[in-house]
């Protein structure tokens, strides 16, 4: 059931077949969401802001509470959207309580657990993806302890620290296990953003300054980089600080050569997959979807897989689609979750795409 769906405006003729898109220039962000995008009710507007900016507990609790406080409301949008978080977080449990209560509240039949993995499914022989955000809450913990179980199925692991400052102790800790358990498992692991992330951790942690398991990591970090200078160099440091013998440099496992492409990626040839997060550094995917999109007149982009959109992509997003349709290409966004679907329609993309919500049940 799609609670919210809307059609796009005209536009101008398509880009001829075979052409590629214009290089797209840099935009000045200066969207208005109250100008240009729907005006939603306060509560979903607030849901919708707290997840797209990584608060994945304060949204669930907002959500909560206005189904508590809204006992003989009929509204479906609430549930779905708690469903959407509890699945894409992977908390099978509070999802399946969830789907029970709603099926006697609504009388129908409950969504079915089908959860989305990062980035790709744990077959063997793929690549595994996990991104540290800014926070690390007990739900990312449990996201994390489900991508350990799929990584002992892949032939190596993709760790995104891109978006992640000098994180505190405890995050620290966390971060560091999940290295030490992956290494454990004899997977090769790739770091996205990992020299930026070091240089971050290295003022944290120079002097005198840091706890033991920030310096822990920053060592754990220059093994996974390669970089025998630098480990031993912080290692030297790490002695002095803490009076205590460093651990041994241990070369990090060789990734596997890249797999050649599946010429099955998209279910049809016009529809582009994104998938994810799509957060701040996700140009490629839109460089890729607008050279996918060069010569079509019409295009689906499936976002079944997509779990979040960062509130700092929001811009880029709708560039996109602004772009596209400049350019005569009619654009659905389909299998959108009701958390993704009511950002969208915040920002104004109704105008530029058709909106189609992900069928819950």
């Amino acid at each position: 059931m799609a609670l919210f769906s809307s059609k796009p405006k005209t536009a101008p003729a398509s880009t001829p077949a075979g052409h590629a898109p214009p290089e797209a220039k840099p935009r000045e962000s200066t969207i208005q969401f109250s100008e240009i995008g729907r005006q939603l009710p306060p509560w979903i507007e607030e849901a919708v802001i707290l997840y797209a900016t990584g608060k994945t507990g304060e949204a669930t609790a907002a959500l909560n509470r206005h189904i508590l406080d809204h006992p003989g409301e009929r509204d479906m949008a609430p549930w779905l959207m708690l469903v959407d978080i509890h699945e894409a977080n992977h908390h099978q449990e509070h999802f399946e309580d969830l789907a029970l209560d709603f099926a006697v509240k609504f009388e129908r039949s409950p969504p079915v657990w089908a959860p989305i993995v990062d980035n790709a499914a744990s077959k063997p022989g793929e690549t595994l993806k996990f991104q540290f955000g800014q926070t690390f809450s007990a739900i990312d913990k449990a996201r994390m302890q489900h991508f350990l179980l799929e990584a002992n199925n892949a032939a190596a692991v993709c760790l995104d620290v891109s978006q992640t400052p000098a994180p505190p102790p405890a995050y620290a800790r966390d971060l560091l296990a999940c290295i030490q358990q992956v290494r454990r498992m004899d997977k090769a692991i790739q770091l996205i953003g990992g020299p930026a992330f070091i240089v971050r951790l290295n003022s944290a942690c120079s002097g005198d300054r840091g706890d033991e398991s920030g310096w822990l990591l920053l060592l754990a970090l220059e093994e996974l980089m390669g970089d025998a200078n630098g480990f031993e160099a912080i290692a030297l440091a790490y002695a002095i600080r803490f009076e205590i013998s460093p651990p041994s440099y241990v070369a990090p496992k060789a990734l596997p050569v890249a797999a050649k492409p599946n010429a099955e990626t998209n279910e049809s040839a016009d529809t582009f997959k994104l998938d994810g997060l799509i957060g701040p550094k996700a140009g490629s995917q839109f460089q890729a979807l607008e050279v996918f999109a060069a010569g079509r007149a019409r295009i689906e982009v499936d976002l079944a897989r997509v779990t979040r959109i960062d509130f700092a992509a929001t811009g880029q997003v709708l560039d996109t689609l602004i772009r596209l349709r400049e350019r005569g290409c009619r654009i659905t966004l389909k299998d959108c979750n009701a958390l993704v679907l009511a950002l969208l329609q915040m920002i104004g993309a109704d105008q530029y795409a058709t909106l189609l919500q992900r069928k819950r049940t």
